[in-house]
């Protein structure tokens, strides 16, 4: 679920871990911003 948390927040996964594949949605690096 963490792909549509960061969905959700428009990318912006300051706490949320995202995939590799969603690493360069929005401020998304690494999983952590």
């Amino acid at each position: 679920a963490d792909t549509l948390a960061c969905r959700q927040s428009r990318g912006s996964c300051s706490f949320m871990p995202c995939s590799a594949p969603l690493v360069d949605i929005g401020t998304c690096r690494g999983g952590k911003l």
